[in-house]
């Protein structure tokens, strides 16, 4: 904020990245899930993200002459989200068990933005805002590169991204005795790659085999899944990235 009895000028502005790469697999490896008695153990291999930016830029400029103000934000989120079986040039990635597979990849990234911009004067009043907000995600949950999967329940790959953007701008210039303008934009992008897939990167010849015997069909999804027990045998990674920038005056 600047108050003066001839001219103010001043700005704010606001600057926030994150980029994460969030990886959970199992790749060229040995894993067994099979049940002891009557229980039927499953496989989950599953990644998380859960990017969250939070930002506000205000600007207050007050005087008796001229009053120019702007508030600027600029939010970028780019992350990368991996849940993968998979085999490798020298040895196939084996899933053996009872139960079931799944393999899941999600991305819940958020970005909310605000700012604001005053200018007021008793002759002319300039007021500008501008937010930009730009997320840009990879999800890909994939049993491929020679992998063998062979259990008696069902397999599942999945592959979600609910990431949003929330964004509030404002401004307002008043000029009393001559001129007042104020002007708000705000640009939001989302650019997202989501893919669930079984195969297409084979090597040497070999081919990526999934036999699940379970009721259910198999299912290669791009969408969401529903709450389901919790596994034995989990390869879990979890990213929580939660950043609040509060923007200092130039």
């Amino acid at each position: 904020a600047n108050v003066s009895g001839t001219a103010a000028v001043g700005g704010i502005a606001a600057s926030n990245n994150i980029a994460n790469i969030t990886t959970a697999e199992l790749s060229g490896s040995n894993v067994s899930g099979t049940g002891v008695g009557d229980s039927a153990h499953d496989v989950k291999v599953q990644a998380d993200d859960s990017s969250n930016i939070y930002a506000g830029a205000f600007s207050v400029q007050a005087s008796g002459a001229a009053s120019i103000g702007a508030s600027v934000v600029v939010n970028t989120i780019t992350n990368g989200v991996y849940a993968r079986v998979l085999g490798n040039s020298g040895q196939t990635a084996q899933v053996r068990g009872a139960g079931d597979l799944t393999v899941s990849a999600n991305s819940h990234s958020s970005i909310k933005g605000a700012a604001a911009g005053l200018a007021a004067d008793a002759n002319v009043g300039v007021a500008g805002t501008v937010v930009t907000n730009v997320i840009g995600t990879s999800v890909e949950a994939a049993i491929d590169k020679n992998a063998d999967v062979d259990i008696g329940g069902t397999a599942a790959v999945l592959a979600k991204n609910s990431d949003q953007i929330l964004t509030v701008a404002g401004s307002a210039g008043i000029g009393l005795g001559a001129t007042g303008i104020g002007a708000a934009a705000a640009v939001n992008v989302i650019t997202a790659t989501t893919r669930a897939q079984i195969g297409d990167n084979d090597t040497n010849g070999k081919r990526t085999r999934v036999d699940a015997l379970g009721a259910s069909a198999t299912t290669v999804s791009g969408g969401g899944l529903d709450a389901a027990s919790e596994p034995l045998n989990r390869l879990s990674a979890f990213r929580l990235a939660v950043e609040f920038n509060a923007p200092n005056p130039n």
